[in-house]
């Protein structure tokens, strides 16, 4: 999102201003994953209405990993947040893991405990990283070891100072570009942009904002905040062509967007016709 109020937030300051409300995502995420042709259809349903109460119930009656894994994403979903709930979900998450059972529910857990150590632990980043590290290691090609590369690069990013950047990103670049998921690939070029925006080195914005921009799964507000990002960026980096059609596009598509004066200012500046 365009900043109303001057320059954004550290990458570290602005995660965990928004960490809590983002674990739900996290959770449907991983429940879709799981569900795919699950036998228990009216849990994950429930889950994915944010319904933690009679996924609870549904999955109580459940057996076997499918039964454990909804149990603790019930625990985590809940709207009435607990440390015990989280002890209890993190437990039968271990369990589950280190049943050794090489269900399709063990990525799930693996991805679901390490979101509980980055989110809910406070100074857990190295356990976080770890786990994440380890559903990449022990499941290449799953989607959710392709989304945990961005939350990896998410906190190498936040430790690292900006002159490492680069360095850090050759790290997963290889492998991002094989990734089969297009939302994996999106987030791992915002983590980049967003982090490279933090320390006013546009250029790299831009070319990582134009390569989220460019993967077709932005959809919503979150694609005219990234239009606005891409012509911004593109702007400061003396991309006067690009930040023109990212300016236009965003005309043209959010019409209604109060942002819509700023992009009319910038294309004036521009010298180019209304």
């Amino acid at each position: 999102m365009i900043p109303r109020n001057g320059r954004p937030r550290p990458l570290a300051e602005a995660f965990r201003g928004r960490q809590r409300r983002c674990f739900p995502t996290a959770l449907i995420v991983a429940a879709t994953v799981s569900a795919v042709a699950g036998p228990n259809p009216s849990g994950w349903q429930a889950l994915a209405s944010y319904d933690a109460g009679a996924a609870e119930v549904a999955f109580s009656q459940s057996s076997g990993p499918e039964g454990v894994l909804g149990r603790a994403m019930a625990l985590l979903a809940s709207p009435e947040y607990s440390p015990a709930k989280v002890e209890e979900a993190e437990s039968l998450l271990l369990a589950l893991v280190q049943s050794g059972e090489p269900t399709r529910e063990i990525p799930v857990a693996r991805y679901a405990l390490a979101r509980i150590s980055h989110l809910f632990r406070d100074n857990h980043l190295k356990e976080a990283e770890g786990r994440y590290r380890e559903l990449i290691q022990l499941h290449p090609g799953h989607p959710l070891a392709e989304r945990a590369v961005s939350k990896v690069l998410l906190i190498q990013l936040g430790r690292a100072a900006p002159g490492a950047f680069a360095v850090v990103l050759m790290e997963w670049t290889p492998r991002v570009d094989r990734f089969l998921d297009p939302g994996a690939v999106r987030d791992f070029h915002l983590t980049a942009a967003k982090a490279w925006l933090g320390c006013d080195c546009h250029p790299e914005a831009f070319s990582h904002f134009t390569a989220a921009l460019n993967t077709g799964s932005v959809r919503g507000r979150a694609r005219a905040d990234l239009l606005l990002q891409v012509g911004e960026s593109g702007l400061r980096s003396n991309r006067k062509a690009a930040a023109e059609e990212a300016y236009r596009r965003f005309k043209a598509e959010f019409p209604g967007d109060p942002r819509l004066a700023l992009a009319t200012h910038r294309l004036k500046n521009l010298g180019k016709p209304q």
